[in-house]
């Protein structure tokens, strides 16, 4: 796995964006929710910096710096000029070493985290989705959000956020950068960011993804005229990358727009849904299909015994293998536009398995994907279901 990325757009724009993955972010974490508080506080206050004067460093050239936790990893987004790098980086390996951490800020931090938490409850697609975790990730790290629970965030102290900054620094760093024409300088500047943290590898986690192996289905009472079915399926790791883009390709298929199988019958055929799609949930050490209908309370039974017959009984035809393709290649070609988009897929692809070149590389490994390739991995996944109704 390369640590440093560099993408050299060759045109004449100033704007530089930097990624940095740091892996297995909250996957060690001794309480949940505690890596997401704490790397949500990181940047505040250092020894020599306040707020204020942080955030003028990357504002005041247009730019950003951006914290977040993930299920398995951490990031931290830069967007700057070239101008601007060396100041840029030396605030954040300030950040990285001398952040301040303070009773009030910790505080109005966890009370944030609450009240999405508490949103998240009354948001459709959130709360069945926290709630089939519970099953299809059972007694594995992916159980609970990074963002964690209610009673694990109230018990976070000044002392917890301490520990994991410095267990932060024990992370496996990758840095992914974009930009135009840097000079050797600029490179060095930003690889030095890697002497922050330690040499030392961390040992993968090990018999975190649960099959699905046998068919279950939780039923939620919430009450409400509205009814949210939610169902997870085994799906490829991303280290496997051809049988990760046979299952894209699949998946895509079943879910993915209003051309989709899943929305043909369900939504217009059968007149359940007012909302139905199929995402594949990729992790570093577990990647499960997960397929959504929102339909009325009247229609749920039938609505989840349909969708599960509908992918359980699929016809692999090349008409919808095309379909899928063109709308996976023009999706991704929208949404990677911007240098900032590309600095964050390659690093992440790098982070996951599929490698940095599979940006560039992407419409071909999609083009690839053979009828007899979706066919294995469909009979290889799809066999059982994991299924969530809240009504």
């Amino acid at each position: 796995m390369e640590k440093f990325i560099y993408h050299n757009t060759n045109s004449d724009f100033d704007i530089v964006a930097i990624n940095i993955f740091l892996k297995d972010g909250a996957i060690d974490e001794p309480i949940k929710g505690l890596t997401n508080i704490t790397t949500s506080l990181m940047g505040k206050k250092t020894t020599s910096k306040t707020s204020q004067e942080i955030n003028e460093v990357f504002e005041n050239v247009g730019g950003f710096l951006r914290f977040k936790t993930y299920g398995d990893f951490i990031t931290i987004s830069i967007a700057t000029k070239k101008a601007n790098i060396k100041e840029s980086i030396d605030t954040l390996k300030d950040i990285l070493t001398n952040s301040v951490f303070e009773e009030e800020t910790l505080e109005i931090e966890k009370q944030n985290v609450l009240s999405t938490l508490k949103s998240r409850k009354e948001r459709p697609f959130d709360f069945a989705f926290d709630n089939l975790r519970k099953i299809l990730y059972k007694n594995t790290p992916y159980e609970i959000s990074s963002l964690g629970t209610e009673e694990s965030v109230k018990s976070i102290s000044l002392e917890d956020v301490q520990k994991r900054y410095a267990d932060v620094l024990n992370q496996e760093p990758i840095i992914s950068v974009v930009a135009d024409n840097l000079e050797d300088e600029d490179i060095e500047t930003i690889k030095s960011v890697l002497d922050i943290f330690s040499k030392s590898q961390g040992t993968p986690p090990a018999n975190i993804c649960p099959k699905v192996d046998k068919d279950e289905v939780i039923n939620i009472k919430r009450g409400g005229a509205q009814a949210s079915i939610m169902c997870g399926y085994d799906a490829p790791l991303p280290i496997d990358k051809n049988k990760y883009f046979a299952f894209k390709v699949l998946n895509a298929m079943l879910g993915n727009g209003m051309s989709s199988i899943l929305f043909k019958i369900l939504r217009e055929e059968k007149g359940y849904a007012y909302a139905v799609n199929s995402s594949i949930s990729t992790n570093i050490y577990c990647s499960k299909m997960i397929a959504y209908i929102g339909t009325s309370v009247e229609k749920s039974q039938s609505a989840l015994e349909d969708l599960n017959d509908i992918i359980k009984n699929l016809e692999i035809d090349e008409e919808d293998i095309t379909l899928a393709k063109q709308k996976l290649i023009g999706n991704f070609s929208l949404e990677h536009q911007t240098r900032f988009s590309k600095s964050y897929t390659m690093g992440y692809y790098e982070l996951i398995g599929l490698g940095k070149d599979a940006v560039f590389d992407y419409e071909n490994l999609v083009n690839k994907v053979s009828k007899e390739d979706i066919e294995h991995v469909y009979k290889t996944y799809i066999n059982h279901h994991k299924c969530v109704v809240v009504t």
